[in-house]
């Protein structure tokens, strides 16, 4: 066997049968497996169980401690931690190891490439069960992948299964433009491949499909893809195909919550997104939740639990992260010094902030704890703040949610506050023609072609805005019942006329004034952000978000066509570098590291330089092991 192993199979366990058994003589083991569906099963099994390690579940986390949620607990000296707490990220840092995530690629690879084999020798291996398997596959691997660009920005694109030692193991690296359309290439097919939701909770456990790729799950993450392709490239086209897939979502589950569960629930909320109450948000953190789309299924999810609750199995260890006071505490501005914002009598009444920080409002900075993940029920809509947990350190069977219908809520939010961003630009010679019209008709042909784009503009606005205020005012202890049922499980947000959703922009977003004019974007930018904020944090997605803000404002676009080592640093916008320094004391020491696009990546680690000749680091890390200076 090679003396060493390169990406791929660094952190590789050769073990159980869910893996090709790599052998010193270079033979393989594969032609005694692929044999039979109950094998081609355990396979796919074993690639989603490889996900689950405990080395993705951390990277999860740790990569995306970089946004304002977290204070890293520096009281535990852990060297790798700290690094990214301060900007000053080592080429030995231990989370810069992508390792599991080729793992688990690798796996798929297998799964996509020599499964169709096994229908030719059961005959109870069918076409279908074929296609969804290669389908949840791709999906699986997509997702792998989306992670590791949004974590490195180039990485190796390794789309074919590796069985035996003798291979070459050396990729290089490809520009992240380049993987981004493969990953959309993959999830296009897939959503054709995989079964749809309704099928899937048909024919697994109503608890178990969660875990799985579905129609819905796919939609989701290619959702997400477009979101984020539209945000690099600042491209109308892909937030079109984002608000597409939000909306087939949102019909599907429509078709099947009425189907399921018949006319009384028809109007569970007041747009059909069959959304909890607020006494029942934190179901999704509970276990399995019908607000979910896809989740990571966990026996003992150590590694969240080091995190978030105890570093160790000791009485009176700490986790590894904390919050701070921007999560821990109201306030009256998103862009403010807090994120949870109270209402015009200055009271706080949404029951997210005691539901995802403990002793919320009262928390001295270091002890401000996450509650998120952690605590084993819900406050059912009780506005008091609970001090702490009395949970086991083990078994800490919690799950991590991917995918829940909120965040496809506010994907397509976002996604519409862009696309009519970007509607506006593309008509902005408009206006010019109309200063140089010529004659009267000229003029008017041209001011009705503006009032047209206006109207369509604001149109997107109100959706967009809309749906923002369905999530808020379901996690709002004073959100209004639509019948009497003595459980409160229905809610109404407001109103549905545009008069309902400007008063709760207006609530939320300081000296705005009204919905019907092509100027709110950047309000409705910060509203969603915020939104989003309050709803998903500590659910590993704050620093995508905040990518995503940074990338739509640069002076130029990103270059996602190009390695980082190819380019000249593109600057990284003031705005977003006062959204990463409001969790520090001494802000311009951590942001003044932070000036350029290369310094938002991670380095690649250093035993991986130093056994593939072919991959190039990130500019800003030198062999002096540490980032170099703006």
């Amino acid at each position: 066997m090679k003396k060493y192993i390169s990406i791929l199979f660094a952190g590789l366990t050769l073990s159980s049968c869910v893996d090709t058994i790599i052998l010193p003589d270079d033979k393989t083991v594969e032609e005694d497996y692929w044999k039979t569906e109950e094998q081609v099963e355990s396979l796919v099994k074993g690639a989603y169980t490889s996900f689950a390690s405990g080395d993705i579940m951390s990277r999860l986390i740790v990569w995306n401690s970089r946004s304002d949620e977290f204070t890293t607990n520096t009281s535990l000296s852990n060297s790798d931690l700290n690094q990214l707490y301060m900007a000053d990220i080592q080429t030995t840092n231990g989370y810069s190891n992508w390792g599991a995530f080729y793992t688990c690629i690798n796996r798929c690879n297998q799964i996509i490439a020599k499964s169709a084999s096994v229908m030719d020798l059961d005959p109870n291996y069918l076409e279908g069960d074929h296609n969804n398997n290669v389908g949840q596959m791709l999906a699986l691997r997509s997702l792998c992948y989306f992670y590791l660009i949004r974590a490195f920005h180039d990485v190796p694109l390794v789309l074919e299964p590796y069985t035996m030692s003798s291979q070459d193991m050396s990729v290089a690296q490809v520009a992240p433009g380049v993987v981004l359309n493969q990953i959309i290439s993959d999830l296009e097919k897939a959503r054709t491949m995989v079964l749809s939701s309704q099928d899937a909770s048909l024919s697994l456990s109503y608890i178990k499909h969660y875990g799985f790729f579905t129609q819905d799950a796919v939609s989701a993450l290619l959702a997400d893809v477009y979101l984020w392709k539209g945000s690099i490239y600042r491209d109308k086209a892909s937030y079109t195909r984002c608000i597409e897939l939000c909306d087939i979502i949102h019909n599907n589950r429509k078709a099947m919550f009425t189907e399921r569960i018949g006319d009384f629930y028809a109007s569970f909320d007041d747009d059909d997104y069959f959304l909890n109450a607020c006494k029942y948000y934190y179901y999704a953190f509970t276990g399995i939740d019908t607000e979910d789309i896809f989740s990571i299924l966990f026996t003992d999810n150590t590694s969240l639990c080091n995190m978030y609750f105890k570093s160790k199995n000791q009485t009176s260890a700490q986790p590894n992260f904390y919050t701070n006071s921007v999560y821990s505490a109201s306030g009256t501005s998103p862009l403010g010094a807090s994120v949870f914002i109270t209402d015009k009598s200055g009271t706080l009444t949404d029951i997210r902030a005691y539901e995802s920080v403990f002793s919320f409002g009262n928390a001295a900075e270091s002890g401000a704890t996450i509650r998120k993940y952690v605590a084993l029920d819900g406050r059912k809509a009780d506005l008091k703040a609970e001090p702490g947990s009395s949970r086991d350190y083990t078994p800490y069977n919690t799950n991590f949610v991917i995918y829940r219908i909120t965040d496809v809520m506010l994907m397509k939010a976002e996604a519409l506050v862009q696309k009519a961003r970007l509607t506006l630009e593309e008509n902005k010679e408009e206006l010019t023609l109309l200063e140089s019209a010529q004659t009267l008709e000229d003029s008017v042909a041209i001011a009705e072609r503006i009032q047209e784009v206006n109207e369509h503009v604001s149109a997107m606005y109100v959706s967009a805005a809309r749906l923002a205020q369905i999530v808020n005012t379901r996690a709002s202890t004073t959100s209004t019942p639509i019948q009497a049922l003595s459980d409160s499980t229905k809610f109404a947000a407001k109103t549905g006329n545009v008069d309902g959703t400007t008063d709760y922009v207006k609530r939320m977003v300081s000296n705005f004034t009204t919905l019907q004019s092509p100027a709110p974007a950047s309000d409705l930018e910060i509203l969603i952000m915020g939104e989003r904020a309050r709803e998903f944090c500590f659910e590993s997605k704050r620093w995508y978000d905040m990518l995503r803000f940074n990338y739509r404002h640069t002076s130029t676009p990103a270059n996602y066509d190009q390695l980082l080592a190819d380019q000249t640093p593109l600057q990284n916008y003031s705005e977003f570098l006062t959204l990463m320094g409001r969790k520090y004391a001494s802000s311009a020491v951590i942001t003044s590291r932070l000036l350029t696009e290369p310094y938002l990546y991670m380095p690649i680690r250093k035993a991986e330089m130093d056994v593939n000749p072919l991959l190039i680091q990130n500019p800003v890390y030198k062999d002096s092991e540490t980032t170099s200076k703006n």
